[in-house]
């Protein structure tokens, strides 16, 4: 079960971002379909994604479900609603779908960050 974690709104805007995605209303983000790198290491890849999975809830609205930029139809169940943390990043619940299904691969700064903590989330406090 992921834990949420108690994280004042003020923290959340320091947060780097990761894994949101362009769209009409944002569109300098990045498109996730230039992203995908089919030579990256499977053992790593499977890191990261265990690494998202252990990531922590943020207790905040979110703007409703998303939908996968690369087309899958229904919406797949790992596309999620919510922001998830780190402490330091905070990405979309859906990032996981997008490097477990797609190969996307997230930005060296992000990789780097989780490489350097040996692909384990820190510990953050959580609400009861």
């Amino acid at each position: 079960m992921r834990r949420t974690t108690d994280m004042t709104l003020e923290r959340l805007g320091t947060l780097e971002r990761v894994g949101f995605w362009r769209s009409d209303s944002q569109p300098s983000l990045p498109d996730p379909r230039t992203l995908v790198d089919e030579t990256w290491d499977a053992a790593e890849r499977g890191r990261i994604i265990a690494y998202l999975e252990s990531s922590f809830y943020i207790p905040a609205a979110q703007g409703g479900p998303s939908w996968c930029r690369f087309g899958c139809s229904p919406r797949p169940k790992d596309i999620g609603t919510q922001d998830l943390t780190d402490g330091i990043w905070v990405f979309p619940e859906g990032l996981v779908h997008y490097v477990r299904s797609h190969g996307v691969k997230p930005p060296p700064a992000f990789l780097e960050h989780v490489r350097v903590h040996e692909f384990q989330v820190p510990e953050l406090p959580v609400l009861p």
